[in-house]
């Protein structure tokens, strides 16, 4: 299979994701992974986005870099908890509008942990 994603992507459930529909209530949310063209969220409270929704979000990588950024739902998607009897939606949301500097920055953070975690131990 041929990779057609523009950016590398870092699978990481670490990063609290503040998320709204523009003059509502902020949800919160933890990412699946992270790269500087995109975040996939894992829903809570029985939040629910469709594709198309714009979103403003706001959430700090663990290198202490604050992010701010408006994205778009590209897709939804329900998944089933194994082993429970719960089911969870993510979402896989693409950065529309976010300055350069940003996303350079979440590019350096990505490559920074996969080189980490692809060295020799």
């Amino acid at each position: 299979m041929v990779e057609r994603r523009k950016f590398k992507r870092l699978d990481t459930t670490k990063i609290e994701v503040k998320w709204k529909r523009t003059a509502l209530t902020p949800s919160v949310a933890h990412t699946k992974n992270i790269s500087a063209g995109g975040i996939c969220l894992m829903l809570e409270n029985n939040d629910i986005l469709n594709e198309g929704d714009l979103l403003d979000l706001e959430f700090k990588l663990s290198n202490g870099k604050q992010v701010l950024a408006k994205g778009r739902v590209v897709w939804s998607e329900e998944i089933e908890i194994i082993g429970q009897n719960e089911k969870r939606k993510e979402v896989g949301i693409e950065f529309v509008e976010i300055d350069d500097g940003t996303r350079e920055c979440i590019s350096q953070f990505v490559f920074s942990i996969l080189n980490n975690s692809e060295r020799p131990k």
